[in-house]
């Protein structure tokens, strides 16, 4: 699974999704969005990030992120249990 930080081609990521982004743990995310750390909009029952205030929070303008990025999850070094969180390597597109 690819993630895309481009807010034109996705504007919301999943909390999981921008967790591997910001290299935390689900519960860290979720936590991190109760305190309002991490921006959400609600849409039902389903949280979701927009990924240009994502952006902005770690300073990702176009300048730095050039053509779209795509992030590679894997699984996180700090999981207990595989394939439950995700380590996230940028790769350009060309």
């Amino acid at each position: 699974m690819k993630i895309c930080i481009d807010p034109i081609t996705n504007p919301t990521l999943s909390l999981e999704e921008a967790a591997a982004v910001l290299g935390i743990g689900r519960s860290a995310a979720y936590e991190a969005a109760i305190r309002g750390e991490i921006p959400t909009i609600k849409i039902g029952r389903c949280k979701r990030v927009p990924t240009a205030e994502l952006c902005r929070i770690l300073g990702l303008g176009p300048d730095v992120l050039g053509p779209v990025c795509h992030l590679e999850p894997e699984t996180h070094r700090a999981s207990r249990r595989p394939g439950n969180a995700m380590e996230v390597t940028v790769e350009p597109i060309k």
